[in-house]
């Protein structure tokens, strides 16, 4: 077998500043053999949360992704290392996995800011995260008199560029609010200590790197055996489930338009959405349940529909204690995935049903059968 050369280099959690000023949960999983270089091509005003040095950044750039992708949902839309989910959690994670490895450790922001390595960032401070820093921030907040949630983006932007981004003297700004730095260069020193340790004995170097290869090798086979017990399963679980009625499943797809197409077969709005609009979802999600689906009642499948907005959903016994991203598919996330950005409406006078194209409502009118005008009458007055 022929074995990769480890490179060293960086791991990073960081969210862009465009994500930091529509306040969305979605961060980036980075990597880089030099920081200081390509920070720069990030936007000014964008999050960094921690660095870590590591050996092999391919390796556990890897390891992590295949994690990441099975705990947090993948923005796949803005690049494979974006992901959505608790930032706390993903640390946590990170920490957890990284820990096991050695020659890894976790870089002081603060010095690598003192050396002008952080130009464009703000470092995200908080009470549980780089928490240093956040003392300092908090310190030279009260000495000026103002009070800033770092949440509050525009005014916390411009305090943070006025008094660390901008500030030619900020060795001296550390030194006034007394943040224990006591070694500047820290970083380049461990960093130069670790190649160091990693040219001596190229025999030892040769018998890690066939460790790591075997790592590799596991957890490929350990994803064959996993993709294997999907497949299985989804053989006895997959499920078509009606978005409109919600009382009716089936496994076969070819059902689940017959019971569409079939008139009267499926006028029972338990979900709320138009009839054509649950129609496509209907035909489009599939669920793959990894537990006997014979204990879930209509509030159970309700749930699941609501929440799970993939095309393909994954749904064990513990479906209602993950963590929940897209509790409802808006108008504008349905127009996007699913009819390709298609925005017009055309509503029923009578029965106020909104339909996705002219050519459905006009066969919607007349059909007749469908339109529970009475029923919404009497709904109304009854309210």
């Amino acid at each position: 077998m022929c074995l990769k050369p480890r490179i060293a280099g960086y791991i990073y959690l960081t969210r862009t500043s465009t994500f930091r000023n529509s306040g969305a949960p979605i961060y980036k999983l980075g990597k880089t053999i030099e920081y200081g270089g390509r920070f720069n091509g990030y936007d000014k005003f964008s999050e960094l949360y921690v660095l870590y040095y590591v050996e092999d950044i391919d390796v556990i750039e890897n390891i992590l992704l295949q994690i990441f992708n099975r705990k947090y949902k993948n923005e796949i839309a803005y690049g494979k290392e974006y992901f959505n989910g608790n930032i706390m959690d993903m640390l946590n994670t990170m920490k957890c996995i990284l820990d096991g490895y050695g020659l890894i450790y976790k870089v002081d922001l603060i010095n690598s800011l003192i050396n002008n390595k952080l130009k464009r960032f703000i470092i995200y401070n908080s009470k549980e995260i780089n928490t240093d820093f956040y003392e300092m921030m908090t310190e030279i907040m009260i000495d000026k008199n103002v009070n800033i949630q770092i949440n509050d983006v525009i005014n916390y932007n411009n305090f943070y560029y006025e008094y660390i981004m901008n500030n030619k003297n900020i060795m001296e700004l550390f030194d006034i609010y007394k943040l224990n730095i006591n070694q500047f260069n820290k970083e380049e020193s461990i960093h130069e200590e670790s190649i160091e340790e990693e040219l001596i004995g190229e025999e030892l170097i040769e018998n890690e790197l066939k460790e790591e290869e075997l790592k590799v090798e596991e957890l490929k086979e350990e994803d064959k055996i996993i993709k294997n017990d999907i497949k299985n399963d989804i053989k006895k679980e997959l499920l078509y489930i009606c978005h409109y009625c919600i009382k009716y499943s089936t496994q076969n797809r070819k059902d689940m338009v017959k019971h569409f197409n079939r008139k009267n077969n499926c006028n029972l709005n338990n979900s709320n959405i138009t009839y054509e609009k649950a129609k496509i979802l209907t035909l489009e999600k599939r669920f793959y349940f990894y537990f006997d689906i014979k204990i879930l009642k209509i509030d159970d499948f309700k749930f699941i529909i609501t929440n799970y907005n993939n095309k393909e959903n994954y749904v064990y016994e513990t479906y209602k204690n993950i963590y929940l991203n897209n509790k409802i598919i808006n108008d504008n996330e349905f127009n996007k995935k699913y009819i390709n950005n298609k925005t017009d409406t055309f509503q029923c006078n009578k029965c106020f049903t909104k339909f996705m194209s002219k050519q459905s409502l006009i066969k919607h009118k007349l059909s007749g059968k469908r339109c529970n005008y009475v029923e919404v009458v009497n709904k109304i007055l009854k309210m």
